[in-house]
This record gives structure tokens, sequence and C-alpha cells, in this order.
């Protein structure tokens, strides 16, 4: 900078890199210790411009640690500094409670309705066995007989009733996994303006990241089929959920297990 006029410049040293808000006094030669705050056009553009180095910093940490770097999955992996219940450390906005309520509702819906779909198969056959059982058990009645066992109709259920689990389980991981990995979010949370990002930095979020996240969010449910779990597992769920409202950071349990956090989008 030594072929630059004196003059006032953003200052090169400001007290906060990532919210820099005062000019320093350049002298023609050297930086001197007059400094002043700055107007606030210039504040904010100074903000964003600090905002997206730190999110083009993130994007090249992430791409390095899905590369195998142990030292970018290591800082992406640190601890987490800083932040309010309002917004994250950087200063991205959280979520609300409710929005996330309601984003999580829309999810569910989605799933569901292509859920029945998929499962179409199955739950023909369900509905087949089913009016198979009432009509023998309807025709031996009117012959005065006794009503037909019902471990054959157990039987034929089995089958369609896994092959719905299988649909719902695999249809739950593609679309929680798949769409956080491309978008950042569910197409509930995408709706209502929401995304997930790193709790310590912005940026998209790494596989690494996304799996645990899934697995402490939805995986666990997988624990439901052991009689004597099924109970913990769903105090667990009910406990992820209403965590947010007592976290400092809004953070659920398998937000947390991930160290991700739930942000409202710019703009939104």
């Amino acid at each position: 900078m030594t072929d630059q006029p004196a003059g006032w410049y953003r200052d090169p040293l400001p007290a906060n890199p990532d919210a820099p808000e005062t000019e320093r006094f350049w002298d023609g030669g050297n930086w001197t210790g007059q400094v002043r705050m700055g107007s606030r056009k210039q504040r904010a553009a100074w903000r964003e411009e600090a905002l997206a180095g730190r999110r083009a910093y993130a994007r090249t940490l992430v791409e390095r640690a899905d590369a195998g770097d142990a030292e970018a999955a290591f800082e992406l992996a640190g601890p987490v500094e800083g932040g309010t219940r309002a917004a994250t450390a950087d200063g991205d906005p959280l979520s609300g409670w409710w929005r996330r309520v309601f984003a999580y509702w829309i999810d569910s819906v989605l799933v569901s309705v292509l859920g029945i779909i998929l499962s179409w198969r199955f739950l023909q056959q369900i509905s087949e066995a089913m009016a198979s059982y009432v009509d023998s058990s309807v025709r031996a009645a009117e012959r005065g007989g006794s009503t037909p066992p019902v471990e054959p109709l157990a039987d034929a259920l089995v089958g369609p009733f896994l092959g719905i689990t299988a649909v719902f389980v695999g249809l739950w991981f593609v679309y929680e996994v798949g769409f956080l990995k491309a978008f950042q979010g569910t197409p509930g949370k995408l709706a209502l303006g929401l995304e997930v990002r790193l709790a310590s930095a912005p940026g998209p979020l790494p596989w690494s990241a996304i799996l645990l996240r899934y697995a402490a969010k939805l995986g666990v449910g997988w624990l439901a089929v052991v009689p004597l779990v099924a109970v913990l597992v769903w105090l667990y769920g009910l406990l992820d959920a209403v965590w947010p409202l007592g976290d400092p950071r809004r953070q659920s349990l398998h937000d947390k297990a991930a160290r991700t956090q739930v942000v409202r989008r710019r703009g939104a």
C-alpha cells in the first residue's frame, strides 16, 4: 500500500475481524494510531465481506475434510465458541422452536405421502389378507363352524409389514441425508426459510456431520424393535424434540451430536 495516498481506509487490524467497524488513517507510508468508526453503510458492507470470506473458508474446509484431510476434519470438529439463543457465533440468526416443529411436520407429511405410494403393493397385500380372513370367518359363522385360526393371517401380514417398514426407513434416510447434502435443508426447512450448518462455520455440511445427525435423529428409531428398548427410544425422541427450548444455542440432541445448528436463511 506504499503507493496509496494519505487518507482514511478500512482498518487492517479491527478489534473484531468478524465484524469490522473502524477506519484507520494512512499517512502515505504507515498506518497511524488514528481510528474512527465507519459509516453504517461501510460497516454493513464490511460485515458482509467478512461473512463471505468465512463462508468461502468453511466450504474449503468441508471439501478438504471430505477429501480425507485430517487437519481440516480436526478444525471442523473443534470446540464451539460463542453464540447465543438468537444467533450463531458468527452472526447467523437461529431458528425458533415452532418454526422447526412446522418444518418437521411438513417433512413428515411429504414422507408419509411418498411412503404410501411406494408401499402401495404391500398395503394391498395387507388389505387382501384381512379381507380373506374376514370372508373365511363369515362363511364359518354361517355354517355354524368355529372362527378360523389367526396364525395364517399373522404369517401373511409379516412380509407386507416388513416391506412397509423397509420402505419408510429407506425413504427417510434418502430424504434426510440427500436433501441436507444437496441443499443444507429438507423441503420442510427450505419452505420455512431454514438451513442446517455446522456450529463452528457456515457453508455446506460434510458427510460425517450429515450421517451423524441422521443417526442421532432418526437412526436410533431402529432400536425400537427391541421391546425393552422401545420406551427408552420414545423418551429419547421426546427429549430430543423439546431440548432446543432450554438450550443456550437452541440445539437439539442430534444437533449437539453432529455439532450443527439450524439457522434462518439470509433474507428469510
